[in-house]
């Protein structure tokens, strides 16, 4: 009986059943179905499906070309875990079909029911399960969506390890559904996100609580992480205009100011090794050129630079060398940022206050004291260039020092006079800043954050295209078709 009719039967309630042993063919009757299958595959376009369709192929290598999935007994028991895991994938977030979960439960029960041994259907069985565990493995392991396609400013990078092993070794110790489980993040925060999102979508949270929608959205953000954040780290909850410092599970949370919708604080993950105490502001190009140079207009230019004279401005050319303010100029057709440099002392109006944490990253963003500190009282708290202002950073700074007694004295050295000057930490500490809109509290109270920068919607659109196996169950299929009405 050919698969087509077989599912046909399967609808009018055939139960399950397993290949007779008169009608087993040869072991490498099956290897050699599995071979040809894999030839007739076109080679996927996209990155990500060519990075799984490599790891698909080495798989079968690390099996000499053997099936996983179907044998001498008809189909395994272990293609049934892989299809609970399909099933239980919405729990996460994921849509199941993307991993074809319909069309491989019919296609294993044919296999099943069937009354003779199909060997392009075993095949196409077996590559399909390969390809649906592969990809729902790396959507677990690293979200279902790349973060660049929703977010030009995004900065956690996280390596794409050959999954093939993986599978390989949860197949010989007969472990698949577990080792699939494994890979999502095991954190508190995620797991509580996906009991709302039960509730979500059994009609049993409260009215306020966030959609499923918005669930599945963050769901995807923790993805994105790397599974160990650290035993101490700061995290900067861009969205919700907080920071917490993270040490050893416990949680200390202050608030902060971030960047205005058009100059986002973007979203990554680096490390402070040092603090720079009174430290001069080195005026960022966009501001220079947006900002600072159309006050040097020749029409208002003794007015501005007066301005930038009474507040400890300086500037230098790119060669190093100081240039003397009343000699600049501005036209709207220069270039001011190629020619000059411009740099604030310490004190007064300088809007890096007395503190600043250093943090290498590519968008020149880094975690500042400020002189207002009033704007820390305000709810929507959108208002800075893109650098992230924290509330009590001088008090911040003494828990990062507390386990170094020097640095701790040389931090109060240095705060008490007003010379600029550098304060290694006994550690480096992992920074992270991301955007969730929603978050999970101490309490493990859920809590929704209106979505500052508008990217739910395109992370939800992204969300939804996601291929999952479809690279792979779309030509199995159809190759698989094509076969049974060629005979």
């Amino acid at each position: 009986m050919g698969l087509g009719r077989t599912l046909l039967a399967l609808a009018f309630g055939i139960g399950c059943g397993r290949l007779s042993p008169g009608d087993l063919p040869p072991a490498d009757d099956s290897a050699e179905a599995l071979h040809r299958l894999l030839q007739q595959l076109p080679a996927p376009e996209e990155e990500r499906a060519r990075q799984r369709d490599i790891w698909l192929r080495h798989f079968y290598q690390r099996r000499d070309g053997q099936p996983a999935w179907t044998g001498a007994d008809g189909v395994h028991a272990r293609a049934d875990e892989v299809l609970l895991e399909l099933d239980n994938a919405w729990l996460h977030g994921l849509n199941p079909e993307a991993y074809g979960r319909t069309p491989l439960r019919g296609a294993v029960t044919a296999l099943r029911v069937g009354s003779s041994h199909d060997a392009a259907a075993a095949a196409a069985v077996d590559v399909g399960l390969t390809a649906a565990f592969l990809a729902l493995a790396d959507d677990l392991r690293r979200g279902a969506v790349d973060p660049a396609a929703v977010s030009v400013s995004w900065g956690v990078r996280r390596s794409s390890t050959d999954l093939s092993g993986l599978l390989a070794t949860a197949i010989s110790l007969d472990q698949v559904g577990i080792n699939l489980r494994r890979l999502a993040p095991a954190s508190p925060e995620y797991r509580r996100l996906q009991r709302a999102l039960v509730e979500a979508v059994g009609g049993t949270a409260e009215d306020q609580a966030p959609s499923a929608e918005l669930l599945r959205a963050n769901l995807e953000r923790w993805r994105w992480l790397p599974r160990d954040l650290g035993p101490q780290y700061l995290l900067v909850r861009i969205a919700e205009f907080e920071l917490d410092l993270v040490n050893n599970g416990q949680r200390q949370t202050r608030r902060v100011i971030v960047g205005e919708p058009y100059r986002q604080t973007p979203q990554f993950a680096s490390e402070v090794t040092h603090v720079v105490v009174h430290p001069p502001w080195r005026v960022p190009p966009r501001i220079a050129d947006e900002e600072l140079a159309p006050g040097l207009d020749p029409e208002r230019g003794a007015v501005r630079l007066g301005a930038l004279r009474q507040e400890g401005f300086e500037a230098w050319n790119y060669a190093g060398q100081p240039v003397a303010l009343d000699s600049l100029r501005w036209v709207s057709t220069d270039g001011f940022s190629s020619k000059y440099r411009l740099e604030q002392r310490p004190g007064g109006s300088n809007p890096l206050g007395k503190v600043k944490l250093e943090l290498e990253n590519p968008f020149s963003i880094y975690l500042h004291d400020t002189p207002g500190a009033g704007l820390f009282t305000r709810l929507g708290r959108d208002l800075s260039h893109g650098c992230v202002r924290v509330e009590g950073i001088v008090d911040l700074v003494r828990q990062l020092l507390q386990s170094s007694t020097s640095a701790a004295r040389q931090f109060e050295v240095l705060l008490a006079s007003a010379e600029t000057g550098r304060v290694e930490l006994p550690t480096p500490v992992p920074v992270y800043l991301l955007y969730w809109t929603v978050s999970v509290t101490a309490a493990g109270e859920i809590h929704a954050a209106t979505d500052l920068y508008d990217v739910d919607r395109r992370l939800l659109e992204v969300l939804q295209q996601a291929a999952g196996a479809a690279w792979w169950l779309a030509p199995v299929l159809q190759l698989y078709f094509r076969q049974q009405q060629g005979s």
